[in-house]
C-alpha cells in the first residue's frame, strides 16, 4: 500500500525484542492511505501490535477522481482478525447523506458471519419474505448463533444454534458453526453450484481444519434442493459434531448428528441418528490445461423404525482453454439402499452429466451451468451468473433452476482491504 501524510512517526522494534502491546509504533496525522484497492483519508492514524486507531475517516473504494460513494466516520478502532466498532458512521451516495449511526461493530474472523439488519430473502418453491441471521463470538472459541423469518402463508420460523471449537482463528478459517443437514447436497461443490466461483475455492472449502460440536434448536425451516421439499421442519434439539481438514494435495469433512425431527406440523417426530461426509482429490493433471477431479458424498441415517443411506461419485474434468475462460464437465452417480425417514433425505439426481462454462475477462464474468439426468432424459437444472464491474462495484446476478433460487445485488470490490483486516498484514510478494 501507500501512505502519504503531513506527519509520520514510525517506532522500529529492536530485533529480538518483543514489543509492548500498549506501545505505538506508527502514528500520523492527516494520511492519506491507498490499500487494498481502497482510499482513506484518515485524520489521525494510531497502529499498535494488536489494535489500529482512525479518527476522522473519510473513505471509498471507488478508483474515480470523483467517487460517488463515500463513508465516513468519527472513529473506527480495528482489532486485526477479531472485530472492528465504528462511532457515528455515514455514508454518503450521490451527495445524499444517510447517517450517522452512532455505533456499529462487527466481526472480522472468518469464522463467524455477523449481519444484523433484516433482509429481504426467499425461501425454495414459495414467495419472498424477510428473514434476520446473526452469529457473535462468545469468546475464542464459543460462538453463538440465531435467527427468524417471516414468509406470507407459513408459520415463523426460528433457530439458536451455540457451537465450540477448540481451534482458534489462526489454526482455521473455517466456519465454527456446522454445515446445514437442510441445505442443498454438494452445495460447496464447482459442478454443482454456479456460486462456487473456480474448482480449487471447493478443495479449498474442504481442505480448511474443522473440529466442531454444536447443539442447536430450529422450528419451521425449509429444505433445499431435496426430491421433495418441506417449510415446516422443526428440529426441537440436535446434538452435532464436526470434523475434517487435509488429505493428500484433497480435503474431507465428516458430521455426525442425533436429532429429533418434525417434517412439518401434526407429524410425529422421528429420534435418529445421522452421519454425512465429503471427500475430495487432489487434481490430477492430463495436460497443460487439462485436470480430473474426483469427489465422493455420502449420508446415513439410524432411526427406530429405518435404516437408510446413499453414496454419490461425482467424476469430472477441467479445461482451462485459457486465462479468462474454463470448461468442465462431470458424471454423477449415486447409489441407495434402505428406507428413507423423510422424503427429502434421498438424492435429488442419482444419474447425471454436469456441464460448465465460465468466462471472465476485464469487468465481465459469465458463469453457466447445466445439468442432465439420464434416467429421466432431461435438463433438471440450468444456473447462470451474469456481473459487470463498475468502479469499485460489481452488481451481479444468479439464478439457479433447481433449487429455485435468485440472487442478486451490489457486490463492493473489497476483498483485499477484507483479507489485510482479517489477517492483521500486508502480503508483499517480492518483485523479481
Amino acid at each position: 500500500g501507500t501512505v502519504e501524510a503531513d506527519s509520520l512517526t514510525i517506532r522500529w522494534m529492536e530485533e529480538g525484542v518483543e514489543p509492548d502491546p500498549e506501545l505505538v509504533v506508527a502514528e500520523a496525522d492527516n494520511a492519506l492511505v491507498l490499500v487494498g484497492g481502497a482510499r482513506l483519508e484518515i485524520g489521525r492514524l494510531e497502529i499498535q501490535k494488536d489494535r489500529w486507531l482512525t479518527r476522522n475517516v473519510r473513505g471509498t473504494v471507488s478508483r474515480m477522481d470523483r467517487p460517488a460513494m463515500w463513508f465516513e466516520a468519527e472513529e473506527v478502532e480495528i482489532l486485526p482478525g477479531k472485530t472492528a466498532r465504528t462511532q457515528k458512521i455515514s455514508m454518503e451516495i450521490g451527495g445524499v447523506k444517510i447517517g450517522p449511526w452512532p455505533a456499529y461493530s462487527f466481526s472480522l474472523d472468518n469464522r463467524v458471519n455477523t449481519f444484523k439488519l433484516p433482509k429481504i430473502n426467499r425461501r425454495p418453491d414459495s414467495d419472498y419474505g424477510l428473514a434476520w441471521t446473526h452469529e457473535h463470538l462468545l469468546s475464542e472459541h464459543l460462538a453463538v448463533q440465531a435467527g427468524w423469518g417471516l414468509y406470507p402463508g407459513s408459520y415463523p420460523s426460528w433457530d439458536l444454534t451455540f457451537a465450540y471449537s477448540p481451534l482458534s482463528s489462526n489454526m482455521t478459517s473455517a466456519r465454527i458453526f456446522p454445515q446445514s443437514d437442510l441445505e442443498e447436497r454438494a452445495r460447496d461443490g464447482w459442478f454443482n453450484n454456479i456460486r462456487i466461483r473456480t474448482p480449487d475455492g471447493e478443495r479449498e472449502r474442504l481442505q480448511r481444519r474443522r473440529v466442531t460440536y454444536s447443539l442447536s434448536t430450529r422450528w419451521n425451516r425449509s429444505t433445499v434442493g431435496r426430491p421433495i421439499n418441506f417449510d415446516s421442519v422443526n428440529i426441537p434439539l440436535d446434538a452435532a459434531v464436526e470434523f475434517g481438514g487435509p488429505s493428500g494435495g484433497g480435503g474431507w469433512l465428516a458430521q455426525a448428528r442425533l436429532q429429533k425431527l418434525q417434517k412439518s406440523h401434526g407429524e410425529g417426530f422421528v429420534q435418529r441418528a445421522t452421519a454425512s461426509g465429503s471427500l475430495i482429490s487432489a487434481p490430477l493433471p492430463l495436460g497443460e490445461k487439462t485436470e480430473l477431479r474426483a469427489r465422493g458424498d455420502l449420508f446415513s441415517s439410524v432411526s427406530r423404525g429405518n435404516d437408510y443411506g446413499w453414496v454419490r461419485g461425482e467424476l469430472g474434468v477441467v479445461y482451462r482453454a485459457a486465462e479468462h475462460l474454463t470448461f468442465g464437465m462431470a458424471y454423477v452417480r449415486g447409489v441407495a439402499g434402505g428406507t428413507p425417514d423423510f422424503a427429502f433425505d434421498p438424492l435429488f439426481s442419482s444419474n447425471a452429466g454436469h456441464i460448465r462454462f465460465d468466462y471472465k475477462s476485464g469487468p465481465y464474468t459469465f458463469r453457466w451451468l447445466a445439468k442432465y439426468d439420464f434416467d429421466l432424459n432431461s435438463w433438471f437444472d440450468r444456473e447462470y451468473e451474469l456481473a459487470i464491474v463498475a468502479d469499485g462495484f460489481e452488481p451481479f446476478i444468479a439464478i439457479r433452476q433447481q433449487p429455485d433460487e435468485i440472487h442478486f445485488g451490489i457486490r463492493v470490490r473489497m476483498d483485499e482491504l477484507q483479507q489485510i483486516l482479517q489477517k492483521g498484514k500486508i502480503d508483499r510478494t517480492p518483485e523479481r
